[in-house]
């Protein structure tokens, strides 16, 4: 028995599981306990630090815990040594919840090995960070003038942000690292060599550089992205630049508005010559009151002018087609507006949140208008009626007039109308007549074949009061069918339906969902906006501009849904040839997979994502996956309406 103890003993002795001791090293205490070196406090007095993998044989861990973080006062140290064998530094993150980086606010100087190939996010905002200084026999790292580059000397990796006064990137540079500038830089003057041709946003430069007075930039840059460079009047491109210049604190990109790098006054003159106005240039412009615009310029683009809450006063050009999604969101105290003639579009949200704008008058020459294009409240969209703007106040609710009428809201037959019901005799062929009066003697307003779809307006016991196309009336109560689905998904789709080109008979109208009910043969200017009820299976419920309603073969016909695609989800049905059998939800986009269930036809599915022959979809509040060729794809979210386009499609 004494033997197996001892034995145990010494187990456990090799293990490191002995009683916990504190080892001091190179300017960290380490708590040293079961095989493990956990990081405790920094040496009295250290300055300076070597990170080391392990101390005494146990592996290096950090704290994983804030308070113990803020132990190690970290922003005391003034300089890292690495030791050699160490590859990365991200190791040293790794078991951390917490930034370690966020913490070397006084560091000064990194000692790098020869062995390590990446510094990732340890040295992250270091804004008194004045050298680096690489082993030789570094394969991957080099030191230039106390910056990290490549070993080539061609990508600046980090820049020491604690560099003061003028720097200048040497000859060589041709590549700037993402996050190569990554702390409140605090150089005054920055001159990039000949050589460099692509400035990223990702580079930081734009960021965090914030204390440059002068920014000079070579003839050899070719791409500058939006907001990678900082906000300050003193930039210079150099002369012989093909694309880039400089004009009154505005860069310019072949002969087009790029970036404003100056603060706006109370007013601005957009510079002719351009023909757009881009993204967010006068954005957040709390002083301009007034904007000119230019004939020339076609499109001014998203997010250009919004929450300038100053601005009152806008003059657009006749030569106007395109007002970008958010144009001028949250423009508060814009009052009026007046939109040129050939005015084409009006992205999502251009007018949204303008208090003071009180109406506009939307060209017939407008073929678009964007969800929440307009304000909310008692705002008056003054347009012709079944254009894209009327349309767009009927979804949104705004009030509308033609114009010089008087406004009002359009009315929303689902306002009035909450059950429906299809017309059923019971027999194939049969057509039920709508009456004036409840009585069966009163005259006939017309007769409908089965599959008619009437909105029930009132129920009087025997007869029921409809509505079929635009005519109200009378017929037998025990003729309506009447279908859940149909009268929780009521909603106006409008869409252009047109004939597949491998269809070449006449498209036909069935009377029912099904390929041996009765059905006529159609033709229709397919220019024309179909309201498309519901779809039920692989059937689309249609109402023509006649009037008559009726089902159509999805296979038979194209249904563009023109909507906002960022702003609904992508729905479809399940579409089985085999009517009486049930689709499986797969666990994994595989037939052998588990089945999570099984769902009949016309079972409504919502699509996540597509992964070859498969959609991983949410039904029945699972997730799974479903065979492609048995979804047929709904490119509309039933629960909402459409973004709506008139005309064209």
């Amino acid at each position: 028995m004494r033997k197996w103890i001892g034995f145990v003993l010494f187990l456990l002795i090799l293990c490191g599981a002995a009683q916990a001791q504190e080892v001091v090293q190179d300017g960290f205490v380490y708590q040293v306990e079961n095989g493990v070196a956990i990081i405790e406090r920094l040496a009295l007095g250290a300055t300076s630090i070597t990170l080391y993998e392990t101390v005494n044989g146990c592996t290096v861990q950090w704290p994983s815990e804030w308070e113990a973080m803020r132990e190690l006062k970290l922003e005391e140290v003034l300089e890292i040594r690495i030791v050699d064998g160490i590859t990365s530094i991200n190791q040293f993150v790794e078991n951390t919840r917490y930034p370690i980086y966020t913490s070397y606010v006084n560091l000064q100087e990194v000692w790098i090995p020869a062995s390590l190939t990446a510094i990732d996010q340890l040295l992250w905002y270091t804004p008194e960070l004045r050298a680096f200084h690489v082993a030789p026999g570094n394969t991957w790292l080099r030191d230039i003038g106390g910056m990290l580059y490549s070993e080539d000397g061609q990508t600046l990796i980090s820049y020491p942000s604690g560099l003061k006064g003028e720097v200048i990137l040497p000859i060589g540079t041709r590549f700037i690292g993402d996050s190569a500038f990554n702390s409140t830089g605090q150089a005054t003057e920055l001159t990039l060599p000949e050589g460099i041709e692509t400035l990223t946003q990702n580079c930081g430069l734009g960021t965090y550089m914030s204390e440059l007075e002068r920014l000079r930039l070579p003839a050899s840059l070719v791409q500058i992205e939006r907001y990678a460079l900082p906000y300050i009047p003193g930039i210079e491109v150099a002369a012989g630049n093909p694309r880039y210049q400089m004009r009154n604190g505005i860069l310019f990109e072949d002969g087009e508005l790029h970036t404003r790098l100056t603060p706006i006054g109370l007013s601005v003159d957009v510079p002719a010559g351009v023909t757009k106005v881009p993204s967010n240039i006068y954005a957040y412009s709390e002083d301009l009151q007034a904007v000119s615009i230019p004939m020339g310029v076609r499109s001014i683009d998203e997010w250009a002018f919004s929450s300038s809450t100053a601005l009152r006063r806008i003059a657009l050009p006749l030569t106007l087609e395109t007002i970008g999604r958010g144009t001028f969101a949250n423009c508060v105290s814009l009052e009026n507006l007046i939109l040129p003639p050939g005015l084409k579009s009006i992205g999502s949200s251009a007018f949204y949140n303008c208090a003071d704008l009180r109406s506009l008058t939307i060209p017939d020459s407008v073929t678009h208008v964007g969800s929440d294009a307009f304000p909310s409240g008692n705002f008056v969209v003054y347009a012709k009626k079944d254009s894209a703007a009327y349309w767009s106040a009927w979804t949104s609710d705004t009030l509308w007039a033609e114009p010089g009428g008087v406004p009002s809201r359009i009315e929303r037959l689902s306002d009035r109308i909450e059950p429906a019901a299809v017309l059923s005799t019971g027999e194939t062929g049969g057509r039920t007549p709508l009456r004036a009066t409840t009585g069966t003697s009163g005259s006939i307003l017309g007769e409908y074949p089965n599959g008619t779809t009437a909105l029930i307006l009132e129920e009087l016991g025997n007869m029921t009061r409809v509505r079929i196309g635009e005519l109200e009336g009378y017929v037998p109560t025990d003729r309506l069918m009447k279908t859940d689905a149909l009268t929780s998904r009521l909603k106006l789709i409008f869409a252009q339906v047109s004939r597949k080109s491998n269809i070449p008979r006449p498209l036909r109208l069935y009377t029912l969902p099904l390929e041996n009910s009765p059905y006529v043969e159609m033709e229709w200017d397919t220019s024309e906006l179909l309201r498309v009820f519901d779809t039920v299976g692989c059937w689309y419920q249609v109402v023509l501009p006649d009037g008559r309603t009726g089902f159509v073969p999805t296979n038979d016909v194209h249904v563009s849904y023109q909507m906002d695609y960022e702003s609904w989800d992508l729905y479809g049905v399940i579409n089985n040839p085999n009517a009486q059998d049930r689709l499986n939800l797969r666990a994994q986009p595989s037939t052998g997979a588990q089945s999570l269930g099984r769902y009949f036809n016309g079972t409504q599915v919502r699509i996540l994502s597509e992964e070859g022959d498969w959609y991983r979809v949410e039904v029945d509040g699972k997730n799974g996956y479903m065979m492609r060729e048995y979804i047929q794809s709904l490119a509309y979210d039933e629960s909402m309406l459409l973004d709506i386009y008139s005309g064209n499609g």
